[in-house]
């Protein structure tokens, strides 16, 4: 059977446990349950049957995460589990987050596009128009992005004097804002994820376009290196989560569109609450790594470009080998 063919055959049944899964945990008793507790083990058994097949197939590992997360969780409710629980934390930070992404490829893929090609096309096109930039932002702004980011910069990065520290907070509430303005865009049927997505792309892009047009280049780049694989990988995925919610408003399926946010919900934490681990892994190397003017470049680029593998290669391996 092909894998399409799979899907369109059990796909309700899949969608089906992740709103009932979904209920149990907001405790909600109004309208009948997407399933009857009393089919509940032989509909697990059935599923359980169902992975096996997607694992033995070698179907897109998409399938199979979902499969398998679905799986362990009817698991915790029919068996309990509470060594599971108490290191499922572990678990998550070691595979389960990137198995969440993975279940949401095409979504993250998407977000990925709508930041960076923005970002990229605003940063060419200051260097082949730099005026293009005062287009997008006041030059007062601009001028403050020289001042940062010029030779007479004692931390780059910063307005004044402010100290590590208080920077470490301001990124922090920072990058949350972003992050949560992107994700809570997905409410309005996913257009405010793909406008705050793009927005951020082509302003973020300005910035970078025109420091480098005047030649403060170095000092930026060295400045974003080490800690834009985990700031700028949270906005894209904070987008990818608000997609997800924003897909199940556009596309509930067979599912009533409360229930299908219900289900887009719980796939939406699963990648925000790795998000907030990466916001506040951000603001700490933003704040104390990349703004030291004392580290010579050369450094920052090795290390920036060290944490950006990690960062993929997470996302791409952690997390098969349970799956496997």
């Amino acid at each position: 059977m092909k894998q399409h063919v799979f899907e369109a055959r059990y796909g309700a049944e899949w969608d089906a446990f992740e709103a009932w899964l979904a209920r149990r945990e907001s405790g909600t008793k109004e309208g009948p349950p997407p399933i009857p507790d009393v089919e509940i083990p032989q509909r697990y058994r059935r599923l359980c049957h169902q992975l096996a097949i997607a694992r033995d197939r070698r179907y897109a590992t998409d399938i199979v995460d979902r499969l398998h997360d679905i799986a362990i969780e009817v698991h915790q409710v029919l068996y309990g589990g509470r060594t599971r629980h108490d290191h499922a934390w572990l678990g998550y930070i070691l595979g389960g987050f990137a198995r969440c992404v993975r279940s949401q490829r095409r979504l993250a893929l998407a977000a990925i596009l709508l930041f960076f090609v923005p970002f990229a096309l605003m940063v060419a096109l200051a260097q082949v128009y730099p005026d293009a930039v005062y287009y997008v932002m006041p030059g007062h702004n601009l001028a403050e992005f020289e001042q940062m980011y010029g030779p007479g910069a004692s931390r780059l990065g910063r307005r004044g004097a402010e100290s590590d520290f208080y920077m470490f907070g301001y990124y922090i509430f920072n990058n949350v804002s972003i992050a949560f303005q992107t994700f809570a865009g997905g409410l309005v049927f996913a257009l405010g994820t793909v406008v705050v997505l793009v927005i951020n792309g082509v302003m973020i892009g300005a910035v970078a376009g025109h420091v480098t047009a005047i030649g403060y280049g170095p000092a930026f780049w060295s400045f974003v290196a080490g800690h834009s694989a985990f700031e700028l990988g949270g906005i894209v995925l904070s987008g990818a989560a608000g997609l997800r919610l924003g897909s199940a408003l556009v596309s509930p399926g067979q599912l009533t569109r409360k229930e299908a946010l219900a289900v887009a919900g719980r796939d939406a934490a699963g990648i925000m609450y790795g998000v907030a681990g990466m916001i506040v892994a951000a603001a700490f190397i933003e704040a104390f790594w990349s703004a030291n003017t004392d580290i010579a470049h050369a450094i920052k680029y090795g290390v920036g470009i060290a944490l950006v593998a990690i960062t993929i290669g997470y996302f791409i391996s952690a997390g098969r080998a349970r799956a496997a």
